[in-house]
């Protein structure tokens, strides 16, 4: 069951993907154990919980991956800070937790923050 939600948050996460830039050139890049950078992922108690649940076994596999996750109380106020940061244009996290009414209201609003990364999932994830 832990291993369906951590799937499950993860699926979310890969949904939607916020840009730091306005024009990402190259929104792709191969990761190897080798690259250094870090993540920055914001999300609500319990999706962020296992989030933070999984960084130890994925740093098995990307040691120099520094994985940042800021927990919101919930979804209303992890929205409120999405919508002045994206408003302000201030600095965004990789990846939000969005929920499904409120994800075609902020990608309309603010499409040249978000990158749709459905033709990145391999062929045999299933979206749920």
């Amino acid at each position: 069951m832990i291993k369906k939600l951590i799937i499950i948050t993860i699926i979310i996460f890969a949904i939607i993907s916020c840009s730091k830039k306005k024009e990402a050139v190259n929104a792709w890049t191969k990761i190897t154990p080798e690259t250094e950078t870090t993540i920055e992922i914001w999300a609500w108690n319990i999706g962020a919980n296992h989030l933070e649940d999984t960084i130890p076994s994925f740093n098995e596999k990307y040691p120099k991956i520094k994985v940042n996750v800021t927990e919101f109380g919930g979804p209303p106020v992890l929205k409120q800070k999405l919508f002045v940061t994206l408003g302000g244009n201030s600095e965004l996290p990789n990846y939000v937790q969005i929920e499904d009414p409120d994800m075609v209201l902020i990608t309309e609003q603010y499409p040249e923050y978000f990158l749709d990364l459905k033709d990145q999932m391999p062929d045999n994830w299933v979206m749920l």
